[in-house]
């Protein structure tokens, strides 16, 4: 697969040979013993994530039950996203019913900030690692692949009837120096260019309650722990719990753990979820989450805490018709604006959203889909922020013809970015897009897809974004003159 994105050059410059970014892989499974063989682009995730969890992680939504990993291991790797996966060879192979065994190795070059080379012009020093995946300006080409990454590792697995016990070590290398710039809030983040994780993950039943969770250590001697607990206490109601501590000196680059934070590192948090079923087709789905950062994080140069609310009830009333109501309030503390002390005060801040959605499939071939969600962002210095989001969505697949539509007309405003809004929007294969709805105006998209068979599929997505006003849109060399900005994705996957 090969992917640009907006602003990048195509046969030329930069990309004398065509796309910015391929991705390529070959994959067996259950050969005999061997269970799988990944060769190129793959992906690996094993236990909680907290040693190595590659690719997307997903954290809390509305499913409030679904706080557990299922570890996938080794596996082929086909997104757009340009960092998150590993070049080289893994395999997973099994040694009896039981027990498996998986190794693998990565080598690639990754984006990063060059802060000091020698005379020859050998890197030594990185400020930091980019993981945008975008190389538009001259800046970010400046640093596009530029420090060698190697990956080696490997898990091992016993999975009994009764219980589940899986071990992980991940060894992480540098070309270069890793050396961001000292802040107060980033004193314990990873400095240097190795790195080793290691950790033991665990599953098992008591009853009606499934445990599980993962410790975990990095070199640096900071630990990583998640602990959880799930149990169906009727037909109509069940419940989670999960408890984490990650030390502020945690580092493992790969790690997707269950957080609040940016990082799987400096957190404490003890999330409580429900799902009820007080009725027929009705149900009740609530979390809440209380966390803290023991150490300063960007955006709060204190140690602070917060707590997210989550309430949503769904109504079924039919295969052709289902809604739900949402409420979701999160308050996180962030830094006041710098004033004349040298110390910055924290201001409690938290954004407040309440959505309705609604689903109706006209007909086998017709599906609609309508949102209204407000949001509203609070600081106890300013006024309070709100905004709106009201969209139609039309999915349509003509019943005679390999097409398939997926079309959506969107009005948003908003008083802030503070207050903006995301929505899932239909993306190409491989691809999502979640964008932030702020600002006032609309936005439009329509995404065709054609399907020639088992062995040609065509993606075309065009968006359009206005804001009615305004007299340029984006800033620097992204800077658009006028109020609208266009979009405009193309797909070719053949299967042989």
């Amino acid at each position: 697969m090969a992917e640009k994105d907006a602003g990048e050059e195509f046969l030329k410059g930069s990309n004398p040979y065509g796309f910015d970014y391929h991705t390529f892989h070959l994959q067996v499974s259950d050969i005999g013993p061997l269970k799988t063989l990944a060769l190129g682009d793959f992906q690996a995730g094993f236990g909680q994530g907290l040693v190595l969890w590659s690719g997307l992680s997903l954290g809390k939504s509305s499913n409030t039950l679904g706080i557990r990993k299922n570890a996938r291991g080794i596996q082929k790797y086909s997104s757009t996203d340009e960092n998150m996966f590993m070049r080289g060879a893994g395999a997973t192979y099994r040694f009896t019913e039981s027990t498996e065994v998986s190794l693998f190795a990565s080598r690639k070059k990754i984006d990063a900030g060059v802060s000091v080379t020698d005379d020859d012009g050998t890197i030594l020093e990185v400020s930091s690692l980019r993981n945008t995946g975008l190389h538009a300006t001259p800046s970010q080409n400046a640093g596009k692949n530029v420090l060698g990454e190697t990956i080696i590792g490997g898990n091992m697995t016993y999975n009994h009837r009764a219980f589940k016990i899986g071990a992980t070590a991940v060894a992480l290398g540098y070309d270069a120096l890793l050396n961001p710039p000292e802040r107060i809030y980033n004193l314990y983040d990873f400095r240097g260019s190795r790195n080793v994780n290691g950790g033991i993950d665990y599953q098992f039943s008591l009853g009606r309650v499934r445990l599980f969770g993962e410790g975990a250590v990095s070199s640096s001697g900071g630990t990583a722990l998640l602990s959880g607990a799930m149990s169906n206490l009727s037909s109509k109601i069940s419940v989670s719990a999960l408890y984490r501590n990650y030390s502020r000196d945690y580092h493992a680059y790969f790690s997707g753990g269950f957080r609040e934070n940016t990082r799987t590192a400096n957190e404490k948090g003890f999330y409580l979820g429900t799902l009820f079923h007080p009725v027929r087709r009705f149900r009740i789905s609530a979390y809440v989450d209380l966390y803290s950062f023991p150490w300063l994080r960007y955006g709060a140069w204190a140690p602070s805490s917060g707590v997210e609310f989550f309430l949503q009830g769904d109504f079924n009333h039919s295969p052709s018709l289902n809604m739900y109501l949402s409420f979701r309030h999160k308050a996180k503390p962030v830094n006041a604006p710098a004033g004349e002390t040298a110390v910055r005060q924290l201001y409690d801040a938290g954004t407040t959203r309440l959505r309705y959605h609604i689903s109706y499939s006209a007909s086998s071939t017709l599906e609609l889909r309508n949102r209204v969600e407000l949001s509203q962002f609070n600081r106890e210095d300013i006024s309070p922020e709100r905004g709106y989001l009201l969209y139609q969505d039309i999915l349509y697949k003509p019943a005679f013809l390999p097409l398939s539509f997926a079309f959506r007309y969107a009005l948003f405003e908003t008083g802030s970015y503070n207050a903006r809004i995301y929505a899932y929007e239909n993306d190409v294969l491989y691809a999502f897009s979640i964008p932030a709805y702020y600002d006032k105006g609309f936005r439009t998209y329509l995404l065709a897809q054609y399907t020639a068979g088992e062995t040609l599929d065509i993606w075309l997505r065009y968006a359009v974004t206005r804001l009615p006003g305004r007299e340029s849109v984006g800033s620097g060399l992204n800077e658009i003159n006028g109020d609208t900005r266009s979009e405009i994705k193309a797909q070719v996957r053949v299967r042989f």
